[in-house]
């Protein structure tokens, strides 16, 4: 057989490239009796992905500031009953002048708190005079003062009856006519004058307001005379 050089060359060249082309073959393992046995990796399972944290909370408004003051609280002040023996200022009230004579004094009704009981039976004497001596708003006023110290201590004070008069005169409404007599009052016994200076004004006009309107002169000669009111209220 008769072969062509050309040709041959041609196709000893093809087969030398395809050759240089394809891939080496990675032999396999041998499998089956005798063979080794092929190495397994295990691979743990992995941990799932925790959640994502939820956001940070915001803070909470603050509270509301408590609103300011208007103003500071006033102080507080101890009320001192009057008393005429420690001076004590009292002042007539500002109603009608009329009302003065309105008014029904109640009945005495004193009890002594013991057996020992300092002057009681001379404040029983003396509470039924206070509605001859005085206004019947006056006298009304200070009987219902004896009556409330009933019992007690205060009942047996000595002059207990002036004490409760000269609180009642408080009640009193202001009579216009009591300024020009207390003038004359407060020229010998206002200070720098007054001997006690436990006289004022204020007290003297409360006085002439309160007590009865036949016992006023009396009242005035006595306040005058003394610049003090002690026993000028029960002794008229």
């Amino acid at each position: 057989m008769k072969i062509d050089r050309d040709v041959f060359r041609l196709l000893v060249s093809t087969l030398a490239g395809t050759a240089a082309v394809a891939p080496a073959c990675t032999p396999r393992p041998a499998e089956g009796p005798g063979a080794e046995p092929r190495e397994i990796v295990a691979i743990p399972a992995q941990p799932a992905s925790p959640p994502p944290s939820p956001p940070p909370l915001a803070p909470p408004p603050p509270a509301p500031a408590p609103p300011p003051s208007a103003a500071p609280d006033a102080p507080r002040t101890t009320m001192v009953a009057p008393n005429p023996y420690q001076g004590t200022p009292i002042h007539a009230d500002a109603c009608a002048p009329s009302l003065n004579k309105v008014g029904a004094a109640p009945a005495c009704s004193l009890r002594a708190p013991g057996p020992t009981c300092e002057s009681f039976q001379d404040t029983v004497s003396e509470c039924p005079t206070m509605s001859q001596l005085l206004q019947p708003r006056v006298a009304a006023a200070a009987i219902a003062c004896l009556n409330r110290k009933s019992g007690t201590e205060e009942i047996c004070t000595f002059n207990v009856s002036s004490i409760c008069a000269y609180e009642a005169l408080t009640s009193a409404c202001l009579d216009p006519g009591a300024r020009a007599p207390c003038q004359r009052v407060m020229a010998k016994c206002g200070a720098p004058n007054g001997r006690y200076r436990k006289m004022t004004a204020e007290a003297c006009e409360a006085g002439w307001s309160g007590v009865a309107t036949g016992k006023r002169q009396k009242f005035i000669s006595c306040i005058t005379e003394t610049c003090r009111f002690e026993t000028c209220l029960t002794y008229m």
